[in-house]
């Protein structure tokens, strides 16, 4: 990916269980929720049958320049990477 500053990085989710992708414009910021949301809560009830107190997934999200997130990804945790 390119960030806004044409600066090229690469994203690796570990153990992703939920993605979505829309439409957006250049990426600007990859951040955790740290709310609880209804995409982390359907991918947990996919995941479980009963959702365990302790488990192991976050809600993280790309946004754009525009504060859109267009990437959301529900996994255990994140790497940026530089190219």
């Amino acid at each position: 990916m390119q960030s806004w500053q044409d600066d090229p990085f690469k994203i690796v989710f570990l153990n992703v269980i939920q993605f979505t992708y829309k439409i957006g414009f250049v990426s600007k910021d990859l951040f955790e929720s740290l709310e609880s949301s209804l995409f982390l809560e359907e991918a947990l009830s996919l995941e479980y049958e009963n959702i365990p107190s302790n488990h192991p997934f976050k809600h993280f999200q790309l946004e754009d320049i525009y504060d859109f997130a267009f990437i959301q990804v529900v996994a255990e945790s994140v790497k940026l990477m530089k190219s």
